[in-house]
């Protein structure tokens, strides 16, 4: 039987939101699942970043009529049609 090696519950939500890889320009998205450690994205560009390239995410709605909050991340998973990421986050309070 397959075991869940997953250290986060996911929950399915999707959410636009902005992606910045370095070298490349941004683009819209959004996200497919999330957890405390990390976000799955549709891959919205023509190939795909390196497993452990960082990337920037940021939601594409204002948060009390200012841009939200770049959220730095590094690239874990990756194919053509999607790209997990975990947050660069200390999450110790969290666990």
């Amino acid at each position: 039987m397959f075991k869940e090696r997953r250290r986060f519950a996911r929950d399915v939500v999707f959410i636009p939101l902005k992606i910045n890889w370095p070298q490349k320009e941004h683009k819209v998205t959004s996200t497919k699942n999330y957890s405390y450690g990390g976000v799955l994205i549709d891959n919205p560009f023509d190939d795909v970043p390196e497993v452990g390239t960082k990337v920037t995410l940021q939601l594409t709605e204002l948060i009390e009529g200012h841009e939200a909050p770049l959220l730095p991340a590094q690239v874990t998973r990756v194919c053509a049609a999607e790209i997990a990421v975990e947050l660069l986050i200390d999450h110790s309070d969290t666990e």
